[in-house]
């Protein structure tokens, strides 16, 4: 339970800046058969359209990013899923900044697609840190725990 209690403080360290190391590529890939086919339609004739592909990406991406929190939070004390609650509403917030800001510079459905665009961008980006973090957190309560949990982000992030 203290290994648990460790990572999960160093997630709520961790949360907030991490996300955005992922690479494009790596965001690119994680897109769902679904936008591409919506993106691709023959009734996608503009940005409208476009807007609601994203719109559609970033419901399936946070639905994949809850789920994995999901599972996550299984294995956590009351007392570290609320410290995750915490760092997950700081970054629900900073995304939707960031999100706002993209699409401030445009009007009607660009500005829609901007903001749609990022907020799956965003959130893919979160579920690829979150996994990296547990996975190589996992490995390491198995095999005896991490004593440097800092050290963790740091190669993470």
């Amino acid at each position: 339970m203290i290994r648990v209690a460790a990572f999960a403080s160093a997630l709520a360290l961790g949360f907030a800046g991490c996300a955005s190391a992922q690479t494009d590529q790596q965001v690119a890939a994680r897109l769902t058969a679904a936008v591409h086919a919506c993106e691709n339609s023959p009734e996608n004739t503009g940005t409208l359209e476009q807007a609601l592909c994203y719109k559609g990406e970033a419901a399936r991406q946070d639905q994949h990013l809850n789920d994995l929190l999901s599972r996550i939070v299984d294995r956590l004390s009351p007392a570290d899923h609320e410290q995750l609650r915490r760092s997950e509403r700081r970054w629900i917030r900073q995304r939707d900044t960031k999100c706002h800001q993209e699409a401030a510079d445009y009007i009607n459905s660009t500005a829609s697609y901007m903001f749609n665009a990022c907020m799956a961008d965003q959130t893919i980006r979160r579920t690829i840190w979150l996994e990296k973090s547990w996975t190589v957190r996992s490995r390491q309560i198995a095999n005896g725990g991490y004593r440097h949990q800092s050290r963790l982000f740091q190669r993470l992030c």
